[in-house]
């Protein structure tokens, strides 16, 4: 039900401020997403829940859009590698407006490089850069992720973060959305992130409850660290239904690995 949720709010915020374009949008609607918590109130993971909750009318309203919001850093293979992700933030009110970000907290093997306090004018657009310093020995293996948070007289804005300390036994892909394109009825979309180069994925179809094979979806070579997007016609996703999917990652080296997650084809 994520899909339609999606589209839903897009529609409404597209409504709403007709001149926007697509990139803006997407960027209103992650930028005012709510952090989702469970029970305990903790934050749950940025790798499980996105940007969070999407709040429509506060993506309307918006006067902060940061249009990349989410920072995904890849595999660190070596002792220590520096890795840097730019985004895009914009003012859209009618007010001079001034940010800083929130000073992480400290932890061994981390450090982070964040821009000095800036002062946007109304309707002014800034890149800035962020970067992150591992140092591999002094964490743990395996997938790290938090948030980083910009604030805002008062406003605070989340940016969830994640990489991946070298590991054998981390999944190479993770987290494969396949939705129809928001207002189209005949192209879909996909999100699919892997955690080292990849020199072929293949996405195969199977009956879900008799786990025969149907048929292949897709086909993709070589493939970037980190979220790899893409578009397919619906000829060529075949006849619609509920599928258990297999995601085959092809490494450098030659290895295989495998993923598995289910999807519907509307």
């Amino acid at each position: 039900m994520a899909a339609p949720h999606v589209a839903g709010a897009i529609a409404l915020v597209k409504e709403a401020n007709p001149t926007w374009s697509n990139a803006k949008i997407y960027g209103a609607i992650k930028t005012t997403a709510a952090r989702l918590k469970n029970d305990e109130e903790e934050s749950i993971d940025p790798i499980v829940q996105g940007m969070g909750l999407i709040q429509p009318k506060q993506a309307i309203e918006a006067e902060t859009i940061l249009y990349d919001p989410q920072l995904t850093f890849g595999q660190i293979d070596d002792y220590s590698e520096n890795r840097k992700r730019k985004t895009i933030i914009e003012n859209t009110s009618n007010k001079t407006k001034t940010y800083h970000f929130k000073i992480p907290y400290k932890q061994a093997g981390l450090s982070w490089k964040l821009p000095k306090s800036f002062t946007l004018k109304p309707h002014e657009k800034k890149q800035i850069t962020i970067e992150l310093r591992v140092t591999s020995s002094q964490l743990k293996k395996g997938v790290h992720q938090g948030w980083i948070t910009l604030n805002e007289q008062g406003n605070t804005y989340e940016m969830p973060y994640l990489f991946v300390n070298k590991s054998a036994d981390n999944p190479k892909a993770m987290g494969f959305e396949f939705s129809l394109k928001p207002f189209s009825d005949d192209v879909f979309t996909y999100r699919l992130y892997v955690t080292e180069p990849a020199q072929r994925v293949d996405i195969d179809l199977y009956n879900p409850d008799t786990l025969v094979y149907e048929r292949r979806l897709m086909t993709k070579e070589d493939m970037n660290t980190g979220v790899n997007e893409g578009q397919l016609k619906k000829s060529e996703a075949g006849e619609s239904g509920h599928y258990l999917a297999i995601v085959t990652v092809q490494l450098a080296d030659g290895s295989y690995e495998s993923h598995q997650t289910m999807i519907t084809i509307p």
